[in-house]
């Protein structure tokens, strides 16, 4: 869990809390049972942790990765990962202050900003500065 917490980052493309992927445990119970069987151990420990943290009993149900029928892939990508990041400077800022405003609060140090891509103009300045 360490390597993986330390090697994969997560980037946040939506602020809209519907919009992030939640899957029905019983498709991935069909189609990934071993998956599904560690992403209910990484939940209990990522509870634990919560718990640990003194973080209230309704907080914790509403951070839950699993739910029983459901999968919070964003949750699980948010607690799996070693930073947090959204695609401008505002959406991270929303991101921490509204969509995955409670795992902010208690892992304020994941949520970064960096903005991600190269504009066509320092493309073509660095590919071809005779032509920019």
């Amino acid at each position: 869990w360490k390597v993986t917490n330390k090697t994969f980052n997560y980037t946040c493309h939506t602020l809209l809390p519907e919009a992030l992927e939640v899957w029905p445990a019983d498709l991935i119970g069909k189609l990934l049972p071993r998956h599904l069987e560690i992403i209910k151990k990484i939940n209990e420990q990522f509870e634990a942790e919560l718990k640990a943290k003194g973080v209230a009993d309704e907080t914790i149900n509403d951070m839950a990765i699993y739910t029983g029928d459901s999968v919070r892939m964003a949750y699980l990508a948010t607690y799996g990962g070693s930073h947090v990041n959204g695609v401008a400077e505002l959406h991270s800022q929303l991101l921490k202050d509204v969509t995955l405003k409670n795992f902010s609060d208690v892992y304020p140090d994941k949520f970064t900003n960096v903005t991600n891509g190269v504009t066509p103009r320092r493309f073509i300045k660095l590919a071809n500065p005779r032509l920019s």
